[in-house]
């Protein structure tokens, strides 16, 4: 069991914040559940994040059981990236596209930021989730925008269509191994089929800086991005239940 101090969560929601993964053989583990609120009363926890491998409804139980409750299974998707090609159902729609890319230039960054109105990630755990408040998912992901502008290996894109700004993403190489660490559809454009717009961008810019493979991880809430990563030929590699405790 691995537990990490969460304070970027922490500084987005105000509440001291745990973020806990449980392996395989935690879960043989009859005192798994009292290690657990042991480690919550040790760190004075408010709010706690357990990812765990999926296949184990028991411990699901028994994680409910003691009020953890469940949020989502996050998809791990890959793909082998050479001889990558837009997928024929969408090369239309990626014709229309001009694609623009910024590697460390902030004002750009912000000005990308200073778009995203609450409700623009509806899929997000924390906005579905009842209680929290749902506006706290924006600063979420504003500040988690900023995070990746500070790492080395991150580039910003966005993508135009006839002229307007429909939508960006953050793409992160390392090495041949690439992923898109989000990406999101201007509330204004959302439900015009331009999230394929925001799959195909960073693999064709991942493409041409040499990356060969591919992952990410997707929610299961988000259930257009699912079907657009198996529109894309990728295949899920893993699957992670994610439960949520709360302080009363």
């Amino acid at each position: 069991m691995n537990i990490v101090n969460a304070i970027w969560e922490e500084r987005n929601l105000g509440l001291k914040t745990l973020e806990i993964t449980i392996n395989t053989s935690d879960m043989a583990n009859s005192k798994l559940v009292n290690d657990l609120r042991l480690a919550i009363e040790d760190a004075k926890a408010q709010y706690v994040i357990v990812r765990l491998p999926a296949g184990s409804p028991r411990t699901i139980h028994e994680l409910q059981d003691a009020d953890f409750y469940y949020m989502e299974t996050q998809l791990e998707y890959h793909k082998m990236l050479t001889g990558y090609q837009t997928p024929v159902n969408y090369t239309k729609l990626a014709s229309t596209a001009n694609i623009k890319t910024y590697h460390k230039d902030k004002a750009s960054w912000q000005l990308v930021i200073s778009k995203i109105e609450d409700g623009m990630f509806m899929a997000d755990r924390v906005y579905l989730d009842p209680k929290i408040d749902y506006k706290l998912a924006t600063k979420r992901y504003r500040n988690w925008i900023m995070d990746l502008f500070e790492q080395e290996d991150t580039t910003l894109y966005t993508v135009d269509v006839n002229g307007s700004e429909v939508g960006f993403g953050v793409l992160q190489l390392a090495g041949a191994k690439a992923t898109c660490s989000l990406h999101g559809v201007y509330k204004p454009y959302q439900g015009r089929g331009y999230g394929a717009l925001l799959l195909d961008t960073p693999l064709k810019i991942a493409v041409n800086d040499g990356a060969t493979e591919w992952q990410s991880r997707v929610s299961s809430n988000n259930v257009i991005m699912t079907r657009l990563y198996d529109a894309f030929d990728f295949q899920v590699k893993s699957l992670t239940y994610v439960m949520r405790w709360l302080k009363s």
